[in-house]
């Protein structure tokens, strides 16, 4: 049966997936029914790792992609241009294609801003339980906050070495109006259980807009 070939191929990492799901035609088609993979992005064989999971995973619930370091999206120079454009629209298709997504778990190399076009269909998961940002750059604070709009489910936020850019400073960790913007947000997600801010100045932010219901209730 489809959905026990599926459980069988959740449990290997994706090399191991890819390969036995051509053992037949029938293990091919249960790759839609498998719904969680780990996707370490390395050099070798990038544009066909990509192009094959967002062919034949539909059913997503629980994604992670770690960037690695051998990839030229980490390398620093005019060079790496096409490697970047080509990593963030094939992650961005594969989140289009899982919109029941719960789980995301994206680990950069911090070296690269990330599209605002990339992570974008995160703003439709309406099921999102869990959001993981490790070690990435963003253009801007806004981004981050259209993702995390109506996210009434999500429980566990954790951004760890997220940077966004500061004018006129060298360090690219967000500065304090982006703290205070990012506050109300927060308090919103009332689902929420797990906060990280790893690498924040959690003095910049607004706890009486971060956790209103929290505040309350001590009164």
């Amino acid at each position: 049966p489809t959905e026990i070939i599926a459980n069988i191929l959740s449990h290997l990492d994706f090399d191991e997936t890819a390969r036995f799901a051509r053992v037949s035609k029938d293990w091919m088609r249960s790759l839609k029914a498998v719904d969680k993979i780990t996707l370490q992005m390395e050099a070798n064989n990038l544009n066909q790792r990509l192009e094959f999971t967002t062919k034949h995973f539909s059913n997503l619930k629980r994604l992670q992609v770690f960037v690695g370091d051998s990839l030229p999206y980490c390398a620093k120079g005019p060079n790496n241009a096409e490697s970047v454009t080509v990593v963030f629209d094939q992650i961005q298709k594969l989140l289009s294609a899982s919109p029941n997504i719960e789980e995301f778990h994206f680990q950069g190399c911090g070296s690269t801003d990330m599209s605002g076009e990339t992570l974008k269909p995160l703003s439709r998961a309406v099921h999102l339980k869990v959001l993981r940002l490790e070690n990435c750059r963003f253009g801007a604070m806004s981004v981050l906050m259209d993702i995390l709009q109506d996210k009434n489910a999500l429980e566990v936020l954790d951004f760890r070495r997220v940077y966004l850019p500061q004018k006129m400073r060298r360090t690219l960790l967000p500065p304090a109006s982006d703290c205070v913007a990012l506050s109300p947000v927060i308090g919103r997600l009332h689902a929420l259980e797990e906060l990280h801010l790893r690498d924040w100045n959690l003095r910049y932010f607004d706890t009486r807009l971060m956790f209103p219901q929290l505040l309350s209730n001590i009164r």
